[in-house]
């Protein structure tokens, strides 16, 4: 049975490699068709996302956290997850049909409605691999799970590039995400070689819904609240300004998808098999103190070059979004750091605890769009940031009463990275203040001198989180040599 250190050090390499293997696919898709579709179209999916995110949560429905936690899981398990997934699956399908006529009359978009009837079918599709996803999950197939993802985002990106370049205008992002989910799900059944073996229990289902409960719950809250910003947004604005606002959005979760899904992954099935406290805590504090020397320098050096990096990646087209993306990456700085705690939470059994620390944060999200939105979407994210340190000081309290850590703890493995961060962003925002002949000149010179500050100070001073990064990576070339 491999150790603790080796299957996160799995985890952390495959997830690494999925995450970015996917970004980089996504990113460049993202890119062409930023220049082959209006600013409109991407404003359309957006409305809709708070009805797909509100459908999936009920799907998820909190039994495959009950899977992953349950130590002895049985097939009788397994098999009760797949076929409760599969007919809520229809029954949501069914409701959003219904639905149709009034999303699209909401939002004043009567082509809503058609492209509902078949985006919606993410739903079932998704319902029939999510058990085997579950099986892969309870096993740490963690390689397995992002050779699989990189397949399904690398095949189904083509479709909407051809669809994009025959007019097919908004239903080449639907025909993507339809494509995507299909290629997914087939491969994971394939690779899990699972098939429902047992009829459906409700005894089994009693059992694992009463510990998915309050993930249930949580999922809604958070699914359903962190997309209020594009209903208010789609609702009092036009498509173009959810355009930009969603370009922002998607652009700023780039980064955040690939500093904190990375480690957050694989945090809740790897320490739920951790059963001493005073491992647990150790751990937990070093994995937090990995992310943000990761996440702050990254998110910091976003909001610097922002307005380069937007009109170099999506044209002057996209140039309103600049404003958007900056104030989005300050709560940024803090939601890796939250997602660390509470899934470290789950990890002891306290749903209860994690469906707390999310009605507080997406409550307060919830309440600074509604509030902030009467007199702007800048106004609404500034109270978002200020929302979102609320929340994390939340998260630290109710780490010290269920955890047992000491929320000076966390301040001090926040230091090191936090007092680098602030001298990079000095240097950098010092930098840009020089007139230089060309945007891609200035983009290149605030990067690299990004870089060699943070990671300069950091050799220099032998900061504990690079020279693990570095030894750890020397072994890793090492072994391959």
């Amino acid at each position: 049975m491999p150790s603790i250190k080796n299957q996160i050090s799995s985890g952390i390499k495959w997830n690494f490699i999925g995450q970015f293997g996917r970004q980089i696919i996504f990113f460049i898709t993202s890119l062409i068709l930023a220049r082959l579709l209006s600013v409109n179209e991407f404003g359309l999916i957006a409305m809709l996302s708070v009805f797909i995110s509100f459908g999936e949560v009920f799907i998820h429905s909190g039994l495959g956290a009950g899977l992953i936690n349950k130590k002895d899981a049985s097939e009788k398990d397994f098999s009760t997850v797949f076929y409760f997934n599969i007919a809520i699956s229809v029954a949501i399908y069914l409701i959003m049909l219904s639905a149709s006529p009034y999303i699209a009359r909401l939002y004043k978009q009567p082509e809503l409605e058609n492209i509902i009837y078949i985006l919606c079918l993410i739903f079932i599709i998704n319902a029939i691999g999510m058990t085997p996803n579950y099986v892969l999950v309870k096993k740490l197939e963690f390689k397995r799970l992002n050779i699989i993802s990189l397949y399904s985002v690398l095949l189904s990106a083509p479709v909407a590039i051809i669809f994009a370049f025959n007019g097919m205008g908004v239903y080449s992002l639907v025909f993507q995400t339809i494509s995507y989910s299909l290629i997914n799900n087939f491969l994971l059944i394939y690779y899990s070689k699972w098939k429902p073996t047992e009829k459906f229990s409700a005894e089994s289902f009693k059992r694992l819904f009463k510990f998915g409960m309050n993930i249930l719950i949580a999922y809604l809250i958070e699914k359903v609240l962190s997309n209020v910003d594009t209903l208010l947004i789609g609702k009092k604005f036009n498509p173009s300004t959810l355009g930009y606002f969603s370009r922002a959005k998607s652009t700023r979760d780039l980064s955040l998808d690939n500093t904190s899904n990375i480690l957050t992954n694989i945090i809740f099935p790897i320490f739920s098999k951790i059963h001493d406290n005073e491992e647990l805590k150790r751990v937990h504090l070093k994995f937090y103190k990995l992310l943000t020397y990761i996440n702050f320098p990254i998110t910091v050096g976003l909001l610097l070059i922002a307005n380069p990096l937007i009109i170099i990646l999506f044209t002057e087209k996209w140039s309103e979004s600049v404003l958007y993306f900056k104030l989005l990456c300050i709560p940024a700085l803090t939601m890796p750091l939250i997602v660390i705690i509470q899934q470290t939470i789950l990890s002891r059994g306290k749903s209860n605890t994690v469906l707390a620390i999310s009605i507080i944060n997406r409550g307060l999200y919830a309440l600074s769009i509604l509030i902030g939105i009467q007199w702007g979407i800048n106004e609404a994210l500034f109270l978002i940031a200020i929302s979102s340190v609320i929340t994390f000081v939340c998260s630290i309290l109710f780490s010290k009463i269920i955890l047992g850590i000491n929320p000076l703890s966390y301040l001090i493995a926040t230091r090191s990275s936090l007092i680098l961060s602030i001298i990079m962003a000095v240097c950098v925002f010092s930098i840009s203040k020089i007139n230089f002949s060309s945007i891609y000149l200035e983009l290149s010179i605030l990067i690299s001198s990004g870089i060699i500050v943070y990671v300069g100070i950091s050799y220099l001073f032998k900061v504990e989180e690079f020279m693990y990064l570095k030894n750890e990576l020397l072994k890793k070339i090492k072994r391959k040599a």
